[in-house]
């Protein structure tokens, strides 16, 4: 119970910050995506609890890291570069075969992004993405799988 109200107030506080003037959400979902799927995976590694424990703290950590510094890089596209973004995540994981997928350049800012299929299994598939904002080249992966009403849902 202890675990599950820290976990509350944690999420709490980040949700308010992320209501904070000029935070444009990003870096706060990566954050908390980041922590989500940090610890998970730092949980699954140890063997005893305590090693899951410690294994959870560490992921959680790194995952926040590098969550907060994808959603940074997120907040720096303008809006018309974020929906051309996630417009090619969708195109490319309903049409692209492994290996292929979709870009876009904007030459007013010089910022651009790909999106390739890494992987197919029976209803989900796996992307890179990457994005270049000011020449400096930031890459994320994540999952996406069919619904039963043929839609995709993006699972990580």
């Amino acid at each position: 119970m202890k675990k599950i109200s820290m976990v509350c107030v944690l999420l709490m506080l980040l949700s308010a910050i992320s209501c904070a003037p000029g935070n444009r959400g990003g870096e706060t979902v990566g954050t908390l995506t980041g922590i989500l799927v940090g610890a998970i995976i730092g949980h699954q590694v140890g063997g005893d609890s305590t090693a899951r424990a410690l294994g959870a703290g560490v992921g959680m950590v790194v995952g926040g890291l590098v969550g907060s510094q994808l959603g940074r890089m997120y907040d720096q596209l303008n809006a018309e570069e974020q929906r051309v973004h996630s417009s090619i995540i969708t195109e490319s994981i309903q049409t692209s075969k492994v290996g292929e997928g979709n870009q876009w350049y904007n030459p007013e800012t010089g910022n651009s992004g790909r999106v390739v299929v890494t992987k197919e299994q029976e209803y989900c598939r796996e992307y890179q993405q990457t994005i270049v904002i000011g020449g400096k080249e930031e890459k994320a992966y994540g999952t996406a799988c069919r619904q039963p009403d043929g839609s995709w849902k993006i699972k990580n």
